[in-house]
């Protein structure tokens, strides 16, 4: 997948600058601008936002920290990119660390915490949603989850997975256009209580349930993507459940 031109400069605000690029590029990088494995110039992003190539760096870090970028010593920073098989082990440790929160959280939780996972959880009424919108959304649940499961070493791990995991997905190397397919049919999980959605999670979590919260995650994780034959078959293996 080739790269756009991006030639025209971008106007900021007055957010701090490394903060502001970082998240210009992550959605960049996300929407397919920045094709996988893509080599980022410091000059070409300077030039683009008008900043220093200091300011260029520090953004860079963040995406770095992310799981965005990736450096080399010798060729410097670019845009992440897996391999299938990867991308597959990607999936197999996302799967496995989010179902130990999900365990961890049900053990967990208090009053406090269920009202704020509940109100995490409940679907905004709002007219469209964007691809990444629905993203953040997302990942604002699962982040939740993790603060109940209180395990620093957990969350930082899957703070770095799930952005390049998510932007790996062999399902996400569509023509943007269609992303709005994905957007309605998660939308249409979400409002159905179906196994792909949330709600079974924060039902067994809320519960205090530990078995059934590992359970429901896995589900809600392997129903989420399309796969390889190989891949369902080796998450199959990990976890027995039967990927959709």
């Amino acid at each position: 997948m080739g790269s756009p031109e991006r030639k025209k400069p971008v106007a900021l605000n007055r957010e701090p600058l490394a903060s502001q690029v970082a998240r210009h590029m992550q959605t960049a990088i996300m929407n397919g601008e920045y094709a996988l494995g893509e080599h980022l110039v410091e000059a070409d992003l300077a030039e683009t936002y008008r900043i220093s190539r200091h300011v260029v760096r520090e953004a860079l870090q963040v995406l770095e920290g992310q799981g965005l970028v990736v450096s080399d010593p010798f060729c410097g920073r670019s845009v992440v990119h897996f391999t299938p098989k990867e991308i597959e082990g990607l999936l197999v440790l996302r799967v496995s660390l989010e179902s130990a929160a999900a365990a961890l959280a049900a053990y967990k939780i208090n009053s406090d915490d269920r009202r704020r996972l509940t109100n995490h959880a409940a679907l905004p009424a709002k007219g469209s949603w964007t691809y990444l919108e629905l993203l953040e959304w997302d990942f604002s649940i699962h982040r939740e989850i993790w603060r109940i499961a209180d395990e620093p070493a957990l969350t930082q791990n899957l703070e770095k997975l799930l952005w390049p995991f998510m932007r790996a997905l062999p399902l996400l190397e569509i023509d943007p256009a269609d992303h709005q397919t994905l957007v309605d049919t998660q939308l249409r999980k979400e409002r159905e209580g179906d196994p792909g959605g949330h709600s079974a999670v924060i039902d067994a979590i809320c519960r205090q349930d530990s078995a059934a919260a590992r359970h429901h995650m896995i589900v809600h994780l392997v129903s989420s993507g399309v796969y390889s034959r190989e891949t369902s078959a080796a998450i199959q293996a990990a976890f027995g459940v039967r990927m959709v």
